[in-house]
């Protein structure tokens, strides 16, 4: 009624709550065909911030898995009951409840979203493989330029994943994983996935590397460590740089224990990407 004969109005966007299944099909349903523009919810997958367990919760990746759970629960929803709508995240972060204390300002919740901000394009590239659990793998085309970012991030304690980029149709990661645990046991457990739908140059080229760790190894360390430097205020209370270290494109990649990496592989062709 407020905004009949105009020629704009607002979008409409509910509910703004945790999902729930049975609600968000009701809402729909009784809302009528075209009436809510965008189905949001919240998402705090590692639940109550007093939760004693949020360390763990953070290094499980069966746990982490319940986010896709619950989008793919979503999607299903709207095509079949609101295809008028499309889904958005109104909320999000770690825990509820303004964080768990020594925990979320902490290396072991970060998600390095500066990093993400500068090198994620928006156009997200299909991982495939069957690599640890413990390996969380994701690809986007670059932001401002050409070629393709990778994001790993080891959640694993004592298990080095040692890579090698090979040039074919799909680039293909073999990933070797290397027990670093005191009784000094190691073996070499061959994995490999790929991008999908993407075509590599067999130009020798560079690419770039952040690794991420926490000062001194310690998972709730106030200190990020960017490729071995921390990284500390400037002066001025400014950012300070963030710097890749270049290496050659076909050499072994390596993601320590514990620890976040972005890879952009500068001249990588991926048709997605245009």
């Amino acid at each position: 009624e407020l905004y009949k004969g105009s020629q704009s109005k607002p979008s409409l966007i509910a509910p703004g709550g945790f999902y729930d299944e049975e609600w968000f099909v009701k809402l729909l349903q009784t809302s009528g065909f075209g009436v809510i523009d965008v189905m949001s919810h919240h998402m705090y997958n590692l639940g109550a911030g007093v939760d004693p367990k949020l360390v763990s919760k953070i290094l499980n990746p069966d746990h982490l898995n319940k986010a896709a759970y619950t989008f793919g629960n979503l999607t299903h929803i709207i095509r079949r009951h609101g295809p008028w709508t499309s889904a958005w995240v109104g909320e999000s972060g770690g825990a509820y409840n303004s964080g768990g204390a020594h925990v979320s300002n902490t290396f072991v919740n970060s998600f390095c979203g500066l990093l993400w901000h500068r090198l994620m394009g928006k156009v997200v590239l299909n991982v495939e493989g069957h690599a640890s659990p413990f390996l969380r793998s994701y690809a986007h085309c670059s932001k401002g330029r050409a070629g393709v970012t990778l994001l790993m991030i080891n959640l694993s304690n004592q298990t080095n994943f040692i890579m090698n980029a090979q040039n074919s149709i799909n680039l293909k990661l073999a990933a070797n994983e290397q027990n670093i645990s005191r009784d000094s046991f190691t073996h070499n457990l061959k994995k490999t996935f790929s991008w999908v739908g993407t075509k590599a140059s067999d130009d020798a080229l560079l690419r770039e590397e952040y690794h991420l760790t926490p000062k001194d190894g310690y998972l709730r360390s106030q200190t990020m460590v960017l490729n071995g430097i921390p990284l500390e205020l400037t002066s001025t209370g400014d950012i300070p740089s963030l710097n890749p270290v270049r290496v050659n494109a076909k050499s072994p990649i390596t993601i320590s224990p514990l620890s976040i990496a972005f890879i952009v592989f500068p001249n990588f062709e991926a048709p997605a990407c245009g």
